[in-house]
């Protein structure tokens, strides 16, 4: 029962919260920029990992922590209001409950491992978010989710595109970041989230032709180098180690 409890804990913080949460944030602004927001979600985990999991906080890490919470304001750009202020904050909810989800995660992936944690966690998650969009076609319903079509909408020919985010983006992309969470800790495992900012505006362009602006660039920057700082001193270490 504890475990049927958990996994049902885990599938709604991840599915049926914040991912409704980011795909909200993109309807507002721009998806390079959700997902550069949402590369924040270290900040959350390492706080959270230190007074859930007892993970200690170096100082590399706060110093990138910093650098990155920079990069966001940078990007976000509140004293030219150039960007949305609903999907800005959108995106930080969904980051802070995506932490949440990740070191929550944490405690089960040493029993049940990577692979069964994402697994049991989607299952579950997609049936509770299937109740709230049937939810929504009742009297009770609310308005954000009132009569959302389930099927409708869909041609054949988006069906490789939702293949992709079915088995790629979710199914590999998640199972490989719990599997990331039994080989460290929850904080060093988040800090991955820190190569987003340089991917997604590139494929952003690509794909969609979204302008990478000058404020964009210079958060990258910063995320980068708060990347370095993070992950270099415990490579270094590893090598001494080795050698």
């Amino acid at each position: 029962r504890a475990d049927v409890g958990f996994f049902a804990l885990t599938g709604f913080l991840c599915v049926a919260f914040s991912m409704v949460l980011y795909q909200m944030a993109v309807t507002y602004t721009k998806a390079s920029v959700v997902a550069i927001i949402f590369s924040c979600n270290p900040i959350f985990v390492t706080m959270l990992a230190y007074f859930l999991l007892r993970e200690e906080i170096h100082r590399n890490h706060l110093i990138a922590l910093a650098l990155e919470l920079l990069a966001v304001l940078i990007i976000i750009d509140p004293l030219h209001a150039s960007l949305d202020p609903t999907g800005a904050l959108l995106a930080i909810a969904s980051a802070l409950v995506f932490s949440f989800y990740s070191v929550v995660g944490k405690k089960r992936t040493p029993r049940f491992g990577g692979i069964a944690v994402t697994c049991f966690s989607f299952l579950f998650g997609s049936v509770e978010l299937l109740a709230v969009l049937l939810l929504g076609r009742t009297a009770h319903g609310h308005r954000i989710i009132k009569n959302v079509p389930l099927f409708s909408g869909i041609p054949l020919s988006a069906l490789p595109a939702l293949a992709y985010i079915c088995a790629v983006n979710s199914a590999a992309g998640y199972v490989c970041h719990m599997m990331a969470l039994e080989k460290t800790s929850a904080q060093e495992a988040s800090l991955i989230f820190f190569l987003k900012p340089m991917i997604a505006p590139l494929f952003a362009f690509l794909f969609l032709r979204e302008e990478i602006t000058a404020n964009m660039l210079l958060g990258i920057v910063c995320f980068l180098v708060g990347s370095g700082i993070a992950i270099l001193p415990g490579l270094i270490a590893q090598k001494k180690q080795r050698a």
